[in-house]
């Protein structure tokens, strides 16, 4: 019998709020467990498999000090003709922080764009595309809007983001 949470604490994953990703092991989710887990054993080889629910297409993070948000999909292609609209709110007095962990879109095409506020304000902070990695971002209010718009063509892995308080 396999202890399944000490290959979890092996894989660096402390909490089973997480997710699997190829930059780091691990991704927080939201989800505070997983949908699915099952182990296979054969030729001498152990198999984990972990099924968890698909990230969202947009969402509202209101008081949360860290999080991390994932393009539909991530890190397997994202679907086309997407508009994903994200809102960071942290407290009064702070400002946002987001860290790129990974970026890849069809560069001129797949858009991401980032505003210091609500886009209304009209105060872009970045509009990014391609496979660069992107340097860390740093709003000067308390509120972020992401939105992540895709044409009807090409798609690639997406993106993950770290987001946090400071």
């Amino acid at each position: 019998m396999v202890d399944l949470s000490s290959l979890w604490n092996t894989l660096g994953c402390l909490s089973s709020c997480h997710s699997w990703d190829v930059s780091d092991g691990c991704v927080t989710s939201c989800q505070r467990h997983f949908t699915q887990y099952s182990y296979q054993k054969g030729f001498g080889v152990f198999y984990v498999f972990f099924i968890c629910p698909a990230a969202e297409c947009g969402g509202r993070f209101k008081g949360e000090s860290s999080g991390r948000i994932l393009s539909p999909g991530y890190p397997f292609p994202y679907d086309n003709n997407l508009r994903c609209t994200w809102t960071i709110e942290v407290d009064s007095g702070n400002i946002v922080s987001l860290q790129f962990l990974a970026f890849d879109t069809e560069a001129s095409h797949d858009m991401l764009k980032v505003w210091d506020g609500p886009p209304e304000n009209e105060m872009s902070l970045a509009e990014l595309s391609g496979s660069l990695l992107p340097e860390g971002i740093h709003s000067t209010l308390n509120t972020v809007t992401v939105q992540f718009e895709t044409d009807f063509y090409i798609s690639k892995s997406g993106f993950a983001i770290e987001f946090s308080s400071k």
